[in-house]
């Protein structure tokens, strides 16, 4: 049932989903006052703030800076704050990236993978956790919010994005309450596609953070592995844009990549699928893995006939 709703309402206009963004919003402003939008330099939250600022200007906008940021990503929030003028509240982060994922493991792999995690981790011998998320996100954020006495929050979160989060949209619905920021959270755009939040951005001539340009997909953590093994990972652009930062990141975890890489081909057994873990066995091209170590992958057509 939810997902011939979300069918339905993807396929609605702009200027419809527009309408119900709006609707998700006046929602959340007849609740409760004290908003703060999530903004994180990236073009989803840019269009959920821009849009929630058509509705109400006296919200905060709150940018929690981990401290991997993109130098792009800091220069652009800091002049979009003065451009547009509203109330900016840069949030830093007590924890240490390097410190935290040698203590705790690499952020590999996505939220609520827990089992593919442990077995990649007992394969390869290397520590994998997800604690990062939480600790320089999660936990930063929350604390201002208590602090500032902000009641809800407005996120630029779409469904379409990963399987994690239909799911978590069939559960709670667009404005839900959030025990991780001990807030109301707004989905205003939550059906909207790529091509949706272009056409808003031309439509209004909002100004994209210029990673964007560079090739990159995501403008957040410059050294998050959540896309590890997908095609597209960020490791590939990151080596384009900004080959110093690269090879920092080489530095400090390449022994680990490349035993995560190795022990790959030994968790195929299990038959995980794609659709399964969005996307994470896709075959990954990285050139920390030297031609001369790489396996030959089966062929899966083969093994399928």
């Amino acid at each position: 049932m939810v997902n011939g709703r979300l069918k339905t309402l993807r396929a609605l206009p702009l200027e419809e989903k527009v309408a119900l963004a709006y609707r998700v919003l006046d929602r959340m402003f007849e609740v409760t006052d004290a908003v703060a939008v999530a903004f994180s330099g990236g073009r989803d939250s840019l269009v959920a703030l821009h849009l929630t600022l058509q509705r109400r200007r006296d919200v905060k906008v709150v940018f929690v800076n981990t401290s991997i940021e993109f130098p792009e990503t800091l220069k652009y929030i800091r002049e979009l704050a003065q451009a547009w003028g509203f109330e900016f509240h840069e949030v830093n982060a007590e924890k240490n990236f390097w410190e935290l994922s040698h203590e705790r493991g690499l952020p590999i792999g996505g939220r609520g993978n827990q089992f593919f995690l442990a077995e990649l981790s007992a394969a390869s011998g290397v520590k994998l956790s997800n604690a990062c998320c939480n600790q320089l996100k999660i936990t930063p954020a929350r604390q201002f919010y208590r602090e500032a006495g902000i009641d809800a929050q407005v996120t630029g979160l779409r469904v379409d994005e990963s399987m994690m989060r239909r799911f978590n949209f069939a559960d709670y619905g667009a404005l839900r309450y959030s025990r991780d920021y001990d807030t109301l959270v707004a989905w205003p755009i939550f059906v909207w596609s790529t091509a949706d939040l272009m056409a808003y951005v031309e439509q209004h001539q909002l100004p994209l953070n210029p990673l964007y340009a560079m090739g990159h997909q995501r403008v957040g953590c410059w050294s998050c592995l959540q896309d590890f093994f997908k095609t597209d990972s960020g490791l590939f652009t990151l080596k384009k844009t900004h080959p110093g930062m690269y090879k920092s990141l080489k530095h400090q975890f390449g022994e680990e990549m490349l035993a995560i890489l190795t022990a790959w081909g030994g968790i195929q057994k299990h038959g995980f699928t794609l659709e399964q873990f969005d996307g994470l066995y896709t075959p990954c091209d990285l050139e920390l893995l030297d031609p001369k170590h790489r396996k030959k992958r089966p062929d899966r057509k083969k093994d399928s006939e």
